[in-house]
């Protein structure tokens, strides 16, 4: 006579399937039968690969007598994005189930990739505030923070050149990936975003990009005004903008003053900025001015 060979009833996760979540990191297989004890024992008894490279089990795995399950569980628990392949020794099923055609016990699965949900500030937006500097790409689930750990994984480019970032942080309970360029945005600037395609798995081929332009600072007023007459004195002058303007340009080059037609030498020390209220002012010594 022969005892009966073990047969496969449930898996989780199901076989084929591809969107698992990766907090589904503990496998299970269901029999209708006992397994060979063992055979269990054997180094080689439960055998899970991630995009084809063995990866580690956490402890042994256990077989419950009671309902005939086998669990095992990666020791990295499961990545976002990542193909597996589960391989169970056909030892386990008795010298009858490794000796037939059937042989080993197997199934494949896939888990899910993370998604972007939203971005801060949104792609293309062209009126980005330079006050908040801290860029906020949402997901709808985990990112292989392993990954994220790599250098050059998230590049901030700036009118076509990288500029530094802060240490990219994500939040694994708002699913929320926040970085800071570490000079902060710069006024009427062209910005790109690019965050490498590892860091949702290697199912994913693309990176993800996205870009801005922070606001333009417009002429809101100016004292004096415009074609105005004034009378001699010595007084500041005055050019209040619309938002903040790049401090790093309040400089004798990006400002021009003339009389009658005649510049002026502007001193880069009589340039004042407010940054309440966006106004840039400078000295205008004891004659009539006209800006040019």
């Amino acid at each position: 006579f022969a005892t009966a060979i073990p047969q496969v009833v449930a898996l989780t996760p199901a076989d084929q399937d591809t969107v698992v979540a990766v907090s589904d990191a503990g496998l299970t297989v269901t029999f209708d039968g006992e397994l060979d004890d063992q055979a269990l024992s054997a180094d080689d008894a439960v055998l899970v690969t991630r995009e084809g490279e063995r990866i580690e089990l956490r402890g042994a795995p256990l077989f419950d007598d009671e309902n005939l399950t086998l669990r095992f569980e990666p020791t990295e628990g499961l990545r976002p994005g990542s193909r597996y392949e589960v391989t169970l020794s056909g030892h386990l099923g008795g010298p009858l189930r490794a000796a037939s055609d059937s042989g080993a016990y197997g199934w494949q699965f896939a888990t899910a990739i993370p998604q972007v949900v939203s971005l801060s500030p949104a792609d293309r937006d062209t009126l980005v505030s330079v006050d908040d500097a801290t860029l906020t790409v949402t997901f709808d689930g985990p990112l292989d923070e392993r990954a994220l750990t790599a250098a050059g994984t998230v590049r901030l480019f700036a009118e076509g050149r990288e500029t530094p970032l802060t240490t990219p942080v994500f939040d694994a309970g708002a699913l929320t990936l926040d970085m800071t360029p570490t000079a902060g945005l710069r006024p009427g600037t062209a910005y790109r975003v690019q965050i490498a395609a590892d860091v949702r798995g290697p199912r994913v081929q693309e990176a993800t990009v996205w870009t801005f332009v922070t606001e333009i600072p417009r002429v809101a007023s100016t004292d004096p005004a415009d074609g105005a007459s004034i009378r001699a004195g010595n007084r500041r002058l005055e050019v209040r903008f619309s938002s903040t303007v790049d401090m790093a340009e309040v400089h004798p080059r990006n400002f021009r003053l003339s009389q009658a037609g005649s510049p002026i030498l502007l001193a880069e020390s009589e340039f004042l900025y407010d940054e309440e209220s966006f106004t840039v002012s400078l000295g205008g010594g004891n004659r009539c001015w006209s800006c040019g």
